[in-house]
């Protein structure tokens, strides 16, 4: 092979690795935001279970813990599942935990997104769930 067929191929790999990268990281980003929602989806129907059972959702100072297990701080609830609710809190899919509020009778889960702080555009948009 010369050196300019051996050029030649260098540049073609290059050139579909951009077309790859360009293709491929957007769905990559999209993927993460998607699967944090199923997280925060899967959390809310665990809260929807805690709140069947004992007609309140966990509070802030409670946590998201108190789907794993039965919380002590505050108002303990009375008919808590022995089993939890879950078999432990998952972290959004860029590693950071889920910020929960509730004051027992509404909630609010959200992640930062990829930028891992308030506010952001595009897939550094905050995800957020909030109960009706």
């Amino acid at each position: 092979m010369s050196l300019v067929e051996i050029m030649i191929v260098i540049a073609i790999m290059g050139a579909i690795g951009a077309l790859v990268a360009t293709n491929i990281l957007p769905m990559f980003e999209k993927s993460k935001v998607e699967n944090t929602k199923n997280q925060m989806k899967n959390i809310e129907q665990a809260l929807q279970l805690y709140y069947t059972d004992n007609s309140s959702y966990p509070t802030t100072e409670q946590g998201l813990e108190a789907l794993v297990t039965k919380p002590t701080a505050g108002t303990e609830p009375e008919n808590y599942n022995p089993s939890g609710y879950m078999k432990k809190i998952p972290k959004d899919q860029w590693g950071k935990t889920f910020i929960y509020e509730s004051d027992g009778t509404k909630y609010s889960i959200m992640s930062y997104g990829k930028d891992r702080k308030e506010g952001g555009d595009g897939y550094a948009e905050d995800i957020v769930i909030e109960s009706e």
